[in-house]
């Protein structure tokens, strides 16, 4: 993930896997659940998420890492807030 800004407009590229990978998911949907390799029930939900780049870059090592579209689908959903906010 980059974040560039030109003055003008912020930019964040460079997180097209992360992406991609929520291609696949109901953007509309409130939250996104599946159930962990621990057998637990995982809820995505970034509603109460505050809007700022630090919880961004988690949300981007967390879906890379993970390789769950709805880890990617909240990472996905947060980033058009933080760019709405930016721009």
């Amino acid at each position: 993930m980059r974040v560039s800004n030109n003055g003008k407009t912020t930019v964040i590229d460079g997180d097209e896997v992360v992406v991609a990978r929520a291609a696949s998911i109901d953007m509309n949907a409130p939250y996104w659940e599946y159930v962990g390799s621990d057998g637990e029930l995982v809820r995505v939900d970034v509603s109460a998420h505050r809007t700022n780049m630090d919880v961004l870059s988690r949300l981007y090592q967390k879906a890379y890492a993970s390789g769950r579209s709805e880890d990617a689908a909240g990472y996905v959903r947060h980033k058009a807030r933080v760019l709405a906010l930016l721009n």
